[in-house]
């Protein structure tokens, strides 16, 4: 985004001399069209020296429908699109507790004959939001990937249970 750009709106800038190399500041603008393309919103950038900037845009963008930007050194780093989806290099989600409980030698696992009347009846996991739920209301993600890792280590209990018993009758042969 380069602010020398817009051709109306409003800008402020507030910025220190001193930097030869470029400008130290904050630059708001709040722009209706712009030579690169046409947009509406608000520009918060704080420009460092040199070439790189830092900022936020909350705006209408006609070629990406962009509809809010985080950059650091002129790099997107968040992108949020009008269409509802989010671009970003890592997410992280705190959830508690973790599913370590699975593994407690007091928990006790459904009988696979009771897994799967389970699930001839309810038409999913033990313990899992209803497709009808997740479309409805959408699905907190910290939570499914919770819920997932529980079933991962439940699985995997029933894998080794499995492979016990396989142990046991090749044992008898």
């Amino acid at each position: 985004m380069n602010p020398a750009n817009y051709t109306t709106g409003i800008r402020m800038n507030l910025s220190s001399a001193g930097y030869s190399d470029g400008v130290t500041g904050i630059t708001l603008e709040l722009n209706d069209t712009n030579d690169d393309a046409d947009q509406t919103g608000i520009d918060l950038v704080m420009l460092g020296s040199g070439e790189g900037s830092t900022g936020i845009s909350v705006h209408t963008d006609s070629d990406e429908a962009m509809a809010f930007r985080v950059t650091s050194s002129g790099t997107d780093k968040i992108r949020m699109l009008n269409s509802g989806e989010i671009w970003a290099t890592a997410v992280y989600v705190r959830v508690a507790p973790f599913p370590d409980y699975v593994f407690d030698p007091e928990r006790k696992l459904m009988s696979l004959s009771q897994l799967e009347a389970y699930l001839k009846e309810h038409r999913r996991l033990p313990g899992m939001p209803s497709a009808e739920q997740v479309e409805t209301n959408g699905a907190d993600l910290g939570e499914i990937n919770r819920l997932l890792v529980e079933k991962v280590e439940e699985l995997t209990l029933y894998v080794i249970e499995l492979n016990k018993r396989i142990e046991e009758l090749e044992k008898q042969q």
